[in-house]
């Protein structure tokens, strides 16, 4: 028996040895070759230390790890392992994963992780993922996942996180000072609450889901904060029908800013309940808005103070009053729009000191096909007071200055095409001018009778003879 106590004595000197040579620059050297050359990973590990007054604790310093691919990159100062010695021959040996002050970079494609832990936890890393059309840019994020069971497909696994980092950005959208807390299950992601700083304004979301390109949100707040896009409106609506469904129960807004090419909204404020898009398409039951915006500009033409209360039911949207300043002058508006109809009825419209200069291409843009959006426009109350129109074509200039008028129960769009039926209108102007002749008083009467003709009476006064036209 004397042999067998030699045996375990040399056996005790051994792992005694071993575990005091690992310790040094040469045993952590020695390891980091022994883990490159049997595994898919490069390893540098610069120190490893283990102290009896905490046995289940082993920590690496200095550690460089990457695949042959080069794909994953891990680069840190420290990685602490706590262990459960009691369960080392089970698949749960490790608690708890500390990576502290370095920087991670994970693989788009697939990757297999040699082990998982019940807590995966980050300490002032920086992180960077990227998967399929999404970037991810993380700096000195603090947080963990519990538990951590990565998979080839999803390197963060399927279970509960919650971190903090001070910058992060995702598809060029920078946020900073960030606090999210959530969950990750099969395709789908909960976000319970999440706070950021955005261009110095507070973004603040609640019960986020996002499953199979479709969105969901309890609350959206947004304080103060700046939007900038590259692409024109019509661009960013089309990006909006990539997402299969937008669903936001309450949003509100306060002193928020968009810009993009050829469009800007400033000061936007206001609150929105039950919005749900479906690929870019309005599909609430039931939506309320009402919203304030200090300036509103779209290629060449700028609206101001913008005040909006409108109501969206069975396929109608309800614009109870949408008023604000046109070049100096007011408009107050209300309306209906049956989106499926795809018809507008502008129950009451006023505007009053309107400056409005016609478009270079207007007499063509009369004639086409009113787009997909619009097929018909009745007009029930129309009042115009005090306002100015102009058209500066140098071929046949004019310019109508005073001018007062209304419209009732007229249609102006019937089967996407510009014209006018049924009702009755009458304008009137202090004077003008018509390719350089002077007007004074001018005056239209217009009584459509039919769908192909209109009966019209107009006078005005030039060179001191009144002037009488009917049509």
């Amino acid at each position: 028996m004397r042999w067998l106590k030699n045996l375990i004595l040399t056996l005790l000197i051994l792992i005694i040895f071993i575990y005091l040579i690992i310790q040094t620059q040469w045993g952590a050297k020695q390891l980091s070759d022994l883990l490159s050359k049997y595994t898919q990973y490069d390893v540098k590990i610069g120190v490893i230390s283990h102290h009896l007054t905490t046995p289940g604790e082993i920590v690496l310093q200095d550690v460089a790890i990457h695949n042959k691919q080069n794909s994953f990159k891990l680069k840190t100062k420290q990685i602490t392992f706590e262990l459960l010695w009691q369960k080392i021959f089970s698949g749960s040996w490790l608690h708890r994963l500390v990576v502290t002050e370095g920087e991670l970079t994970l693989p788009s494609s697939r990757q297999i992780f040699p082990f998982s832990s019940k807590i995966l936890q980050l300490e002032n890393m920086n992180v960077s993922y990227r998967i399929g059309n999404i970037g991810l840019l993380a700096s000195h994020i603090t947080g963990g996942i519990t538990p951590w069971q990565p998979t080839a497909n999803n390197p963060f696994g399927e279970r509960n996180f919650q971190f903090t980092t001070e910058q992060f950005e995702i598809n060029n959208i920078h946020l900073t000072t960030m606090l999210a807390k959530g969950s990750y299950k099969i395709n789908s992601l909960f976000i319970d609450e999440l706070t950021a700083y955005l261009n110095n304004g507070v973004i603040n979301a609640k019960a986020v889901q996002y499953t199979d390109q479709a969105i969901t949100l309890a609350k959206l707040m947004l304080t103060n904060t700046g939007w900038q896009f590259s692409s024109s409106l019509s661009q960013l609506i089309n990006k909006l029908r990539d997402i299969k469904k937008l669903s936001i129960k309450e949003l509100n807004l306060t002193n928020t800013h968009f810009q993009g090419k050829d469009w800007a909204i400033a000061s936007l404020s206001g609150k929105v309940a039950d919005i749900v898009l479906s690929a870019g398409n309005w599909n609430s039951p039931s939506s309320q808005l009402s919203l304030n915006v200090d300036e509103l500009v779209y290629k060449n033409q700028q609206t101001s103070q913008l005040m909006a209360d409108m109501t969206f039911t069975n396929d109608i949207l309800h614009f109870n009053r949408l008023a604000g300043y046109y070049d100096k002058g007011l408009f107050n508006i209300e309306a209906n729009w049956h989106i499926k109809q795809q018809s507008i009825n502008i129950i009451n419209a006023q505007l009053a000191g309107i400056r409005y200069q016609l478009a270079d291409n207007w007499f063509s843009f009369f004639k086409t096909l009113i787009a997909n959006l619009l097929n018909s426009l009745h007009i029930t109350n129309f009042k115009l007071t005090n306002s100015l129109v102009m058209d500066i074509n140098v071929n046949f200039p004019f310019e109508l200055t005073n001018v007062n008028g209304y419209l009732t129960n007229m249609d102006l769009i019937k089967q996407k095409k510009w014209g006018l039926w049924q009702g009755k209108g009458a304008f009137t102007a202090s004077c003008g001018t018509l390719n350089k002749v002077m007007l004074r008083q001018p005056y239209i009467q217009i009584s459509p009778h039919s769908d192909h003709f209109f009966c019209g009476r107009a006078q005005y006064q030039y060179r001191k003879w009144l002037n009488k036209i009917h049509h």
